[in-house]
């Protein structure tokens, strides 16, 4: 009897302690993108080294089950200070480039990210200052003055909402190596890899999964193939991502940098069906008004517009751009920076 009731204890706590023990072997297995694994571990610890080597998944697939999975493996690598590797170090760059997930380059590998592609475009040394804050990031010792600062954000970002201290983290830099593996594996939140917390995130996913196909009328076949995230802007949209652009402009006149905002295109404005005429114009719209402020700026979906129905720029599940479409924004960055002074600040 008693070998019963330790087996039955053994099959029913079994999982609980696996997961947990897999954790502390293999945590990269238990995260869908990289950097969530280096902000929960690698930059809070030195026993740790802040790569990635595996299966990367996107905004949707965390949602479903068996659905819209979209994984791709990818190798991501950082520097010292936990910044995404680049293809030229330099003492000094000429370019750095700032902004969110869009620029560390979600879901592709070190050679696919936008500052990879425009630094070999240019030939020139272009840093990947992405998931931290600007200001504190410039006035580092280490990182001497830029002559060009790139700012790029998201269009489905800039709206009367909009805060650009956002874009990025609140720090000066993304890896602080203060514990050991240990206490940094303590402090991840339980629902990361406990079992039972895993069970349920499994179940809704498959409860989503049923729902749709429901809707669907069980046809695998009326599924949607693309999310896209719709919104819809308005003249109210422009006035506040304006003004604060303008503010980050003076800012940088003020300390003798050259600065430049871009807009990256955004999947529902691109490819989405049924755009309304001033969401779809939004772009055009903001980059003439801070052209007039005198930012300089660039509006990338014309380029993205004519490729579209030729080359998949962004991921089908995951409002993110892809390799395709860093390379054609990289082409149209290039082209305005090469008619630029990129030796020297103003």
């Amino acid at each position: 009897m008693r070998r019963y009731a330790a087996l039955l204890l053994l099959v029913s706590l079994g999982p609980l302690w696996t997961t947990e023990v897999w954790f502390r072997i293999h945590p990269q297995a238990f995260y869908f993108r990289p950097w969530e694994y280096f902000d929960d571990l690698a930059y809070r610890t030195d026993d740790l080294t802040a790569e990635w080597d595996g299966m990367e998944y996107g905004d949707r697939t965390r949602d479903n089950l068996f659905l819209h999975q979209e994984g791709r493996k990818t190798r991501v690598t950082t520097d010292p200070g936990g910044f995404r590797s680049i293809p030229r170090v330099a003492a000094i760059y000429p370019v750095v480039m700032h902004g969110e997930s869009n620029l560390f380059g979600s879901g592709c590998g070190d050679s696919e990210t936008l500052p990879w592609k425009l630094s070999d475009r240019l030939g020139l040394p272009v840093f990947n200052a992405s998931r931290v804050d600007l200001y504190a990031f410039l006035g580092r010792k280490s990182m001497p003055r830029p002559t060009w600062v790139v700012d790029c954000v998201i269009e489905s970002w800039l709206d009367a909402r909009f805060d650009i201290s956002l874009v990025g983290q609140r720090t000066e830099k993304l890896k602080y190596p203060t514990e050991s593996a240990w206490t940094a594996e303590n402090a991840v939140p339980v629902e990361r890899y406990r079992f039972q917390n895993l069970l349920g995130r499994w179940c809704r996913g498959l409860w989503k999964d049923l729902g749709e196909l429901h809707q669907a009328g069980y046809d695998p076949g009326r599924l949607a193939r693309v999310d896209f995230q719709p919104y819809r802007r308005t003249s109210r949209d422009l006035e506040e991502p304006i003004r604060l652009i303008v503010k980050r402009k003076k800012w940088m006149d003020r300390h003798g940098i050259r600065y430049l905002f871009i807009p990256l295109p955004s999947k529902w404005v691109i490819e989405g069906p049924g755009v309304d005429p001033f969401t779809s114009n939004y772009t055009r719209e903001l980059v003439e008004r801070l052209r007039r402020e005198g930012v300089p700026s660039i509006d990338l979906d014309p380029a993205f517009r004519a490729q579209a129905g030729k080359l998949k720029l962004f991921y089908d599940y995951d409002t993110h751009l892809n390799a395709a479409g860093f390379d054609l924004a990289a082409g149209e960055i290039s082209d305005f920076l090469r008619g630029q002074d990129l030796s020297k600040g103003r």
